[in-house]
């Protein structure tokens, strides 16, 4: 589930950065939400691992 959303991800900050490369301050918020969604997805799964029995 998380690695299809950050797939996706992925495809649109590619696409958005051919589509505005005249404005690169664009790109600044879209690379800041991937680098959060990526620590919080980390995040996530190291609680899911803590919590599984072993």
């Amino acid at each position: 589930m998380f690695g299809l959303g950050m797939n996706n991800n992925g495809t649109g900050l590619v696409l958005a950065s051919m589509m505005m490369a005249d404005h690169p301050q664009v790109m600044l918020p879209i690379i800041f939400y991937n680098l959060v969604q990526h620590v919080v997805a980390s995040c996530v799964d190291i609680s899911i691992l803590r919590q599984r029995p072993a």
